[in-house]
């Protein structure tokens, strides 16, 4: 153990290895928007077993990068992570200290499941450890917020309601266990356009997640699944969207939606071998599909 120049003591632990789970949004309703621009929402967010691999390595220097395996993904200070590194190192006093941050993605992007900002949560989580910054997991949060606005949700993962933009977070009871089909076409949405669709609309929805909660609150799984909803569907209408609901539904979801601003879809199942075939019909669509579970953690060093 060895001290830094503000006295925090700095873990002889040189690497660590996290998990970064994807979520879904159970529901998700635009509740108003603020002066600033931020929109308000209402969202249940559920992490799933799908996840990135982000191993953050200390170096010598002051330099940080970021490798990641998909070429798509930039690596400078566009990215998440990078982003998350600089905030942590702001946010408890001391000089940017040298980092590798190596990223292996599983987590599709620009799909609605938070990838980036799980990554980022990962990067907040792991500098805490190294770094023994012991910093709360509400201080956490906050850095994570000046980040991205989902990054506060994957600190904490399981199953929340999301307020606010998303920071004002209220674990609720969790989505009963069961088999959940992710499928991400080829397109995809940008998150701002998705909102600016939802300015030109004067667009307004019921919002159910306050319905969702007392499902979930009574283990009913079939209830909590009528009760899924998320308004960026009819905003958008997107066929690729529309296919893979029909797809889903017709090999036994109990329902489907769109998670986020898009564009992944996901099925809700009871049945183990019902999902299995929803999975193979949207595979052979779409490389991009999993088979999974409710996670009910957020960033972990456990082995799954």
């Amino acid at each position: 153990m060895t001290a830094c120049s503000n006295g925090l003591m700095v873990d002889n632990m040189k690497s660590i290895t996290l998990l970064a789970p994807a979520k879904i949004n159970l529901s998700l309703s635009i509740t108003g928007r603020r002066p600033d621009g931020y929109h308000l929402i209402r969202s249940v967010m559920q992490a799933v077993t799908l996840f990135d691999t982000v191993k953050v390595t200390r170096t010598a220097g002051n330099e940080i990068s970021v490798r990641c395996d998909r070429p798509e993904i930039p690596c400078g200070k566009d990215n998440i992570a990078y982003r998350a590194a600089e905030q942590f190192f702001s946010a408890v006093g001391i000089p940017v200290s040298g980092l590798e941050i190596e990223i292996k993605k599983q987590i599709p992007s620009q799909a609605g499941l938070g990838g980036g900002s799980a990554d980022g949560a990962a990067v907040l989580f792991a500098l805490n450890r190294l770094f023994q910054a012991e910093l709360p997991a509400d201080r956490l949060q906050q850095i994570g917020l000046s980040v991205g606005a989902d990054v506060p949700f994957f600190l904490i993962g399981g199953t929340a309601l999301a307020e606010g933009i998303g920071e004002l977070l209220s674990p609720v009871c969790p989505l009963p266990d069961c088999n959940i089909v992710i499928s991400k076409p080829p397109v995809s949405v940008s998150t701002p356009a998705a909102y600016q669709a939802f300015d030109r609309s004067g667009c307004t929805a019921a919002d159910a997640s306050d319905a969702l909660i007392a499902a979930l609150s009574q283990k009913n799984l079939v209830t909590a699944a009528r009760n899924i909803h998320n308004i960026f569907e009819q905003l958008l209408s997107l066929p690729e969207v529309s296919a893979l609901k029909s797809i889903l539904l017709s090999n036994g979801a109990l329902q489907a939606a769109m998670s986020g601003s898009g564009s992944a879809v996901y099925g809700i199942f009871h049945d183990r071998h019902q999902a299995e075939k929803a999975f193979a019909a949207c595979r052979t669509l779409n490389s991009e599909t999993f088979l999974c579970r409710p996670y009910t953690a957020g960033i972990t060093e456990s082995e799954i």
